[in-house]
């Protein structure tokens, strides 16, 4: 459709959010969003679609990936701030 239209893809990249947030409550986290820069499609015809939607996909994926792991880096910090490990009573024998 954006080939078509002659507009730019504008990918949005949101970090994993399941680790980091209740929804059940108001404020229980955060999540960070990232606008990538556009990728132009004014010069390109309907060929390029499967070229242009692997670039897209693995802009995203790295993205989402390093975005992901600065939350999980970020979860680690504050467990060790406020002593919780993470350890249930299954990891106690």
């Amino acid at each position: 459709m954006a080939i078509e239209a002659g507009v730019p893809i504008v990918p949005i990249c949101v970090s994993s959010y399941p680790q980091s947030i209740n929804l059940n409550k108001l404020k229980s986290g955060s999540v960070e969003i990232r606008i990538l820069p556009p990728i132009f499609t004014d010069h390109l015809t309907n060929e390029d679609t499967n070229r242009i939607r692997q670039q897209c996909w693995d802009i995203m994926k790295e993205t989402l990936d390093t975005m992901d792991s600065k939350t999980r880096r970020s979860d680690d910090v504050k467990k060790c701030l406020t002593g919780n490990q993470g350890v249930t009573d299954s990891d106690i024998h």
